[in-house]
């Protein structure tokens, strides 16, 4: 049932809207798939006129394994 689950990182720039600074952009990592993470997605980023690092997580469960579940 696992073998065709795989581990991604993704890295890339960030564009977002910030409440005091307006537009604000930076960089981010996003790290998902099952090894060991669960299954969904951590993200990682700075914003540079914010000054700010941040965290989210992301829960990614799809149908296909809801039904498996189920079995």
């Amino acid at each position: 049932m696992f073998e065709n689950m795989i581990f991604t990182v993704t890295s890339g720039p960030e564009i977002v809207w910030a409440y005091k600074t307006g537009f604000d952009y930076g960089w981010s990592v996003r790290i998902g798939g099952l090894a060991g993470l669960g299954f969904g997605s951590h993200e990682f980023g700075y914003l540079i006129n914010s000054k700010k690092v941040y965290y989210t997580f992301s829960l990614d469960i799809t149908l296909g394994f809801l039904a498996a579940l189920s079995i």
